[in-house]
Order: C-alpha cells, then sequence, then structure tokens
C-alpha cells in the first residue's frame, strides 16, 4: 500500500468514527446526563483541519523534485546521514554554469547511498516513543476534563470554549518562533508556566480552560521543532490516537449496557493490533522534509560556514589518510600513490559538488561571491594535495626501507621457531613413552584392584542391608507406639463422652425438679389469691346489705 493510499484509509476511518459520535449524540440528552463523551469529537475537529491541510502541502520529496525544487530538498536530505550522488560522477562539476546545473538537477538518477542505518533506526525509535509518550499524556490530561465539568454542571458552549484553545495556539506557534530573544525555549517554559496556573483555574471556571488549552498546544507544537520528525508521520500517530480515545468510551457503553465482557473483547484485541501495525508502519515511512525556514535563521549564516565546511572535509579526509597509513604500512608499500590521489580528488568532488548545489537557493547577486569562494576552496585543495603528494613519496621510500629491516627481522623469527618446534617435538616423544609405561603397569594391575573392589563393595552392602533391618526394626516400634497411643486416646475420648452425657442428664434432671416446685409455688399461690378474692367479695356484699340498712333507717 501507498503512503497517500495509507493516509486517505486513515481519513476514511477519521469520518466513520465522526459519524458514529453523531449517532451516539442522538442517544444522549444533555452534557450533564454522561453527555460529556462529545468532547472526542469537539477536541478532533482541529486535528481533522490541520490533517487536510498537511495532505495539500505535499511535503514529500519526490514530489518536490517533480517540481523542479531539487536543489534545496537535495541539501535538506544530506543533511539526514543520506548521500546524494548524480549517476555520471566523472563530469568536472566546478567547470559547469549554472543552467547546465539545473539541467543536471532535474535528472531523476540517483544513486542513494545510505549508511550509519542503525543509528538512523535507534534515533528514530527514540524519537517516535517519546512522541507517543506525550501524546498520551496530552489526551490524558483531556479526559480528566469532563469529570471537572461534569461536578460543575457546565454547558456545551462552556465546553465548546475551552476545546477552541487548540486553534490559535498553532497560529501562535509559526509567529513566536521567529522572534528573537524569546525562540522556541522560552517560549516553552512561560507556555508551561500559563498553562500550570490555568489549570487550576479551570477547576472554578471553563473559560480558563481555553488559555490552558493554548498554552498546552504551544508547548506542545514547539517542543516537536526541534526532532526531525515529518509532519504526516507525526499527524499518522496523532490521528490514531484521537481514533483510539474517539472509539473507547461507545464501546464502553455498549458494553455497559448491552454487551457482556466475552463480546467485547475480540474488540479492544483488535483495536489493540491495529494500533501497533500504524506503530511499526510509522517507523519505516520515508524520511521527509521540514520546512526550511526551521532550520536556517538566515541565508547569511548558511554562507559564511562554506568555507568551514569545505576545510572540515579536507582537515578529515587528511586525518583519515595518516591513520590508515599508520595502520597499513604493508599495504601502501604495494599501492601507487597516484591512484590514491586521484580517489581523494574524486571524493572531494564529491563533497564540493554537494556544496555546489547549494549555490542555486542562494540569492542572485552572491552567487558570483560563492563561486569565487569555491575556486579559492578549489585552489587551496590542488595545494593541499600536492604537499600530500609529497608527503606520500617520502612516506613510500620510508616504507619501503621499513619493509627490508622487516624481512630480515621476519626471517630470524623463523629461524627461531623452527627451533622451537623441533624442541616442542622431542619433548612429545619423551611424554608419548611414559604413557605407554603407565598404560602398561595399569593392564597388569587391573585384575588385582578388581577383585580388591568387588570384596569392598560386597561388606559394604551386607553392612547396608544390617543397617536397613535396624532401621525397619525401630520403624515397626514407633509403628506400634503410636498405634497404642491411638487406642488410649480413642479409649479417653469414650470416656469423657460418657462423663459429658451423665452430666447433662444431672443438669437436666435438677432443671426439671426445679421447674416442678416452681409450678407448685404458682399452684399454692393462684389458691391463696382465689381465696383473698371470695373474701374480698363477702365483705364487699356485707357492706352494701348495711349500707342498704342505713338507707332505710334513715
Amino acid at each position: 500500500m501507498k503512503e497517500e493510499d495509507f493516509q486517505l484509509l486513515l481519513i476514511s476511518l477519521y469520518l466513520l468514527v465522526k459519524f458514529m459520535h453523531f449517532i451516539g449524540i442522538l442517544y444522549l440528552e444533555n452534557f450533564n446526563q454522561e453527555n460529556w463523551r462529545l468532547m472526542m469529537c469537539l477536541s478532533s475537529t482541529t486535528l481533522l483541519i490541520q490533517r487536510v491541510q498537511i495532505l495539500l502541502k505535499k511535503q514529500f520529496i519526490k514530489i518536490k523534485i517533480i517540481q523542479e525544487q531539487q536543489v534545496s530538498y537535495l541539501r535538506l536530505y544530506n543533511q539526514k546521514y543520506h548521500q546524494i550522488y548524480l549517476k555520471d560522477q566523472n563530469m568536472d562539476i566546478f567547470q559547469l554554469k549554472r543552467e547546465q546545473q539545473q539541467k543536471n538537477g532535474q535528472l531523476m538518477f540517483f544513486i542513494f547511498k545510505k549508511w550509519n542505518t542503525d543509528r538512523i533506526i535507534q534515533q528514530k525509535q527514540q524519537k517516535y516513543n517519546d512522541q507517543i509518550m506525550n501524546d498520551m499524556m496530552y489526551y490524558g490530561q483531556l479526559l480528566i476534563l469532563p469529570f471537572i465539568l461534569g461536578s460543575k454542571q457546565k454547558t456545551f458552549v462552556d465546553y465548546l470554549a475551552t476545546v477552541l484553545g487548540e486553534i490559535p495556539s498553532i497560529i501562535l506557534s509559526l509567529l513566536i518562533v521567529e522572534i528573537p530573544f524569546l525562540g522556541r525555549k522560552n517560549t516553552i517554559a512561560i507556555s508551561f508556566f500559563c498553562a500550570t496556573i490555568m489549570h487550576v483555574w479551570s477547576y472554578y471556571s471553563s473559560w480558563s480552560y481555553f488559555f490552558f488549552l493554548l498554552n498546552v498546544g504551544l508547548c506542545f507544537i514547539l517542543f516537536l521543532l526541534k526532532y526531525f520528525i515529518h509532519l504526516i508521520e507525526l499527524w499518522d500517530l496523532v490521528v490514531v490516537l484521537q481514533l483510539e480515545g474517539c472509539v473507547l468510551p461507545f464501546l464502553l457503553i455498549f458494553q455497559y449496557h448491552y454487551l457482556s465482557k466475552k463480546f467485547i473483547y475480540p474488540f479492544w484485541h483488535l483495536l489493540q493490533v491495529l494500533l501497533f501495525l500504524h506503530y511499526l508502519h510509522s517507523h519505516y515511512l520515508m524520511i521527509q522534509l521540514v520546512n526550511h525556514q526551521i532550520l536556517e535563521s538566515s541565508d547569511g549564516v548558511v554562507e559564511s560556514n562554506k568555507e568551514d565546511e569545505i576545510k572540515e572535509i579536507m582537515m578529515v579526509l587528511i586525518e583519515k589518510k595518516i591513520r590508515t597509513e599508520i595502520k597499513f604500512i604493508f599495504i601502501y608499500y604495494q599501492m601507487d600513490p597516484n591512484a590514491q590521489i586521484n580517489e581523494r580528488y574524486t571524493k572531494l568532488q564529491e563533497k564540493l559538488g554537494a556544496l555546489q548545489f547549494e549555490v542555486d537557493n542562494t540569492k542572485d547577486a552572491k552567487i558570483d561571491e560563492i563561486y569565487d569562494r569555491i575556486n579559492k576552496a578549489q585552489s587551496e585543495l590542488k595545494d593541499i594535495i600536492n604537499n600530500y603528494s609529497e608527503q606520500l613519496v617520502l612516506n613510500y621510500v620510508k616504507n619501503r626501507d621499513n619493509c627490508q629491516v622487516n624481512s630480515k627481522i621476519l626471517q630470524n623469527n623463523l629461524k627461531n621457531v623452527q627451533e622451537l618446534l623441533q624442541q616442542i617435538g622431542q619433548e612429545i616423544k619423551v611424554r608419548n613413552q611414559q604413557v605407554n609405561i603407565i598404560n602398561t603397569t595399569l593392564q597388569n594391575d587391573l585384575p588385582q584392584l578388581w577383585q580388591y573392589n568387588v570384596q569392598e563393595n560386597q561388606e559394604r552392602v551386607q553392612e547396608d542391608q544390617y543397617i536397613v533391618k535396624k532401621a525397619s526394626q525401630e520403624i515397626s516400634k514407633l509403628f506400634e507406639q503410636a498405634n497404642q497411643g491411638k487406642q488410649q486416646r480413642e479409649d479417653a475420648e469414650v470416656g469423657i463422652f460418657t462423663m459429658l452425657k451423665e452430666v447433662v442428664i444431672r443438669v437436666k434432671s435438677e432443671l426439671e425438679e426445679e421447674r416442678q416446685l416452681r409450678m407448685d409455688g404458682h399452684e399454692a399461690l393462684l389458691s391463696i389469691l382465689e381465696e383473698a378474692y371470695e373474701k374480698m367479695e363477702e365483705t364487699h356484699a356485707k357492706v352494701q346489705q348495711q349500707k342498704a340498712a342505713l338507707q332505710e333507717s334513715k
């Protein structure tokens, strides 16, 4: 799958998730009743806008070369641990005119020579891992926001103001980077301080979260500018992380209301596999080009560094040549110095050719000065190469003499080695004779030693059998004692049980006697009360009769 097709696939998935969001709106009534999940839809709209903007810019190196912008992008590409050469390496690049260089620059026949590949892979992995951790922290802060807003009963108007803080942060970041005495690092420090204050304030007011997101966006974007992370690869990761944040809340809703864990687990695993595949794909995308203004602050700085770069290249080549001479003396004895000079001269021409391509990107008024600098550098290179050729001739003579001396030393060493080999051979013969004597003695003494070992083994076996018998007898005694103890325990338990039974019966009989006594007492009390009641009735009847008699007498 091509990179453009892969990006269109991501956009289609993104729009599909957006459609799912709008379906979710129909089932969620207001912001306070779990409608905070729409924050995913609102916060991801800015990513969609930036995604379309990046696709319109078309920052692929192939497209830039086709659009006749070869020189500037080849120069930027060479700074990323790659080297690009023209197919025809034998042409004299220093003699070409500017028009002919532009024609040659439009050719699509390039040979990409990669070196230091391990270093590139390690750097890219570290940058992408840092980027993923930053994205997780960034969206993790957004996931905390709904609970804060839900506790304060906020509305969608307030929440929309908090989300729109991402858009001006992108615009301000492009304007602040080029300001002198401020730059990227100071802006990150100020934005981080402001974001901390606004984050605390956002607990009491939702509009302050607008400024919080503004400062967080500045930190997020300006932090990325120090890396050679390209926009398309970066936003591939951001969009996929945003897709994950969009899908997970709705999976949780369906799991809570409709599905069980057995049905939802395959969706989780599928989502994780897709994210892992995209992560691998983003590692091996083609290296893209960042904006020219991010890498260079002014043209003057670049032009002033041309001579320094040429001198550094020459010094590095000379140092490498001297080190190789010290290590490989015998190889230089067989090689031709003129061939070495020609090889180094062609490599220097290639390096200067790469610098020559940078001339086309500068202004027309400064082209002549740069050509003069290159010609001076070329003349200095020729002088250095001539001096270096003389040194090579002297080294050639010295190395030849040294080789003769070394050959004599080697012959003497060979003689000494042969003498040592003869002495070692004699010692080996003597030792072989000693070994043969030992073998013969062993053959004679082996039967006697065998019989002696057999007798000792029989005695040891008898002793072991006797020990085993004793141990078995002791074990049987212990087993009998254990059985006796077990029987005694059982008898004791039976006796205790009978005693407990007798105690229970005795207590029960005593309780019944007490109960009978209480019943007898109750009956006696009842009889007494009945007699008293009868007497009271009799006295009451007498009192009534007396009252009646008194009334009649009156």
